[in-house]
C-alpha cells in the first residue's frame, strides 16, 4: 500500500465518527506504543552500560573486540597490546600519569595514551576518575578493530574519517551525548555509514555529517557533501540532531524521533517495525522524503521541503496523526 502526500493533502486525524469505538478499544495500546518503547530501548542500550566488560577481548573467532565506554571509571583496559610499549605519560584530571606495562586503563584513558603514542599530544581531557569530560578523539584508528559498545559522553567530540576506514565496527550499541562528526576525506567514498544493534542519539547531541563552518582542525581535505546512513539491527531512539550535508538514509527495526531529523537532500527511511514522530519532533528532508514502515505514529512535523513525500508498506499500512503534520511543500 503507498501513501503520497502532497502540498494540499495534509493529513490530520481518522474519521472519529467511524473509527470512534476502534480508537478507544486501542487508547492503551497506543499508550503503550508512545512510551513503552522509548523507555524499553533506553534501558536496553544504557544497562550495557553498567556491565562489567573485560576490554581487549578475543571473541570465538579470535578478533580482539573493546568496549569503549568513556564514561566508565571501570579500569578494564591495559597498554600491553603495544609493541614495545614503555612508559608514557598522560593527563588525567590536569595531573600527569605515568603509565606503565600492566597498568589499568579506563577506555577514556586508554584513547588518551593511544592518541600520544600515536600522534605524541592528547586532545581528549579527562576528569581525575579517568572519565572523558572534554575535547576531541579521532574514531578512524579506535574503530579499525572492534567494538562492542561506544558510549561518547556530553562535551566530546568525535570524528570518523569514512575516506580511511569505511567499517564502524560497533557490534554493539552506539550512545552519543557530544558530537560525531562522519567525514570523508577520499572522493571515492561519498557515504558514511554508521552500523550498531542499537543507537541512541541523546538530548543535545549530535550526530552529523555537515562540517561546521570553517572545517574541522586536521581534516582540511573533507567532502563538503557527504551522505550519511544509519543503520541499526534493532532501534534507534533520537532525542538530539541527527542531520546528512547529503541524502540521509536510515534503517532500523523500531524508530523513535523525539528531536531533529534532518537531510540537505533526499531521506529515505526503511523502519520494518514501527515509527514515531513524537510532539515537538521534525523529520525534514530539503528534497524528497520516502518512508517505508508498516506502521507510523506522528505527533510532530514530517516534511519534504522541495520534493515529494511518500509513505509505503509492503503489506498493510497504518497511519496515525495525532496533532501533527505531514506535508509536502514542493
Amino acid at each position: 500500500m503507498a501513501l503520497g502526500v502532497g502540498i494540499s493533502n495534509l493529513v490530520s486525524g481518522w474519521d472519529r465518527g467511524v473509527f470512534r469505538l476502534f480508537i478507544r478499544a486501542l487508547a492503551v495500546l497506543l499508550s503503550l506504543q508512545l512510551t513503552a518503547p522509548l523507555q524499553l530501548w533506553a534501558h536496553d542500550v544504557v544497562g550495557s552500560r553498567s556491565t562489567t566488560v573485560i576490554a581487549d577481548h578475543h571473541d570465538a573467532g579470535g578478533t580482539v573486540t573493546a568496549h569503549l565506554d568513556l564514561t566508565s571509571t571501570e579500569r578494564t583496559f591495559t597498554p600491553d597490546h603495544h609493541e614495545n610499549f614503555q612508559p608514557t605519560t598522560i593527563n588525567v584530571g590536569g595531573q600527569s600519569r605515568v603509565i606503565n606495562p600492566g597498568d589499568a586503563l579506563t577506555a577514556a584513558e586508554h584513547v588518551a595514551l593511544h592518541q600520544v603514542l600515536s600522534t605524541g599530544q592528547q586532545t581528549l581531557q579527562l576528569s581525575a576518575l579517568g572519565t572523558a569530560i572534554g575535547g576531541s578523539l579521532n574514531l578512524t584508528g579506535e574503530l579499525n578493530r572492534a567494538v562492542t559498545n561506544l558510549v561518547l559522553p556530553q562535551g566530546v567530540t568525535a570524528v570518523h574519517d569514512f575516506g580511511l576506514n569505511q567499517t564502524t565496527g560497533v557490534l554493539g550499541n552506539l550512545v552519543n551525548s557530544g558530537t560525531i562528526y562522519g567525514i570523508s576525506t577520499s572522493n571515492q567514498v561519498k557515504t558514511a555509514v554508521f552500523q550498531a544493534s542499537n543507537i541512541q542519539n541523546l538530548t543535545g547531541a549530535l550526530l552529523t555529517t555537515i562540517l561546521p563552518e570553517g572545517g574541522l582542525p586536521g581534516f582540511s581535505n573533507a567532502l563538503t557533501k557527504l551522505n550519511l546512513s544509519l543503520v541499526a539491527i534493532h532501534n534507534i531512539l533520537n532525542t538530539g540532531v541527527i542531520s546528512s550535508s547529503g541524502n540521509l538514509r536510515i534503517t532500523a527495526s523500531n524508530l523513535a524521533n523525539q528531536g531533529t531529523i534532518f537531510s540537505s537532500g533526499n531521506a529515505d527511511l526503511s523502519v520494518v517495525g514501527q515509527l514515531q514522530n513524537l510532539a515537538g519532533a521534525q523529520l525534514i528532508a530539503q528534497q524528497a522524503l520516502n518512508i517505508n514502515t508498516p506502521a507510523l505514529i506522528n505527533s510532530g512535523l514530517i516534511s519534504a521541503l522541495s520534493g515529494a513525500l511518500s509513505i509505503t508498506s509492503a503489506g498493510v499500512l497504518s497511519i496515525l496523526n495525532r496533532s501533527g503534520a505531514i506535508e509536502a511543500l514542493a
